[in-house]
């Protein structure tokens, strides 16, 4: 069994996808297909739930937040 530190995406994260620091309020990620994008956005929120802290997920319809944030490939 492994721990939740050996999965925690942070090892798996290049310096680039880490996010910022906890004083910054805005995070812009702009990169290409396949530049990682989404595995940094979704590991940071994963890690700000772990802490307890209140996330959202916005997007154009509720569908659209279930089907791509929650249920997709890499919800």
């Amino acid at each position: 069994m492994t721990s939740a530190l050996e999965q925690s995406w942070l090892l798996r994260a290049r310096e680039d996808q880490k996010g910022p620091h906890e004083a910054q309020a805005l995070w812009l990620m702009l990169g290409g297909r396949g530049s990682g994008k989404t595995f940094a956005g979704a590991g940071w929120v994963l890690d700000r739930a772990w802490e307890g802290k209140r996330i959202a997920l916005i997007g154009p319809s509720l569908h659209d937040v279930r089907e791509v944030m929650i249920e997709g490939r890499r919800g």
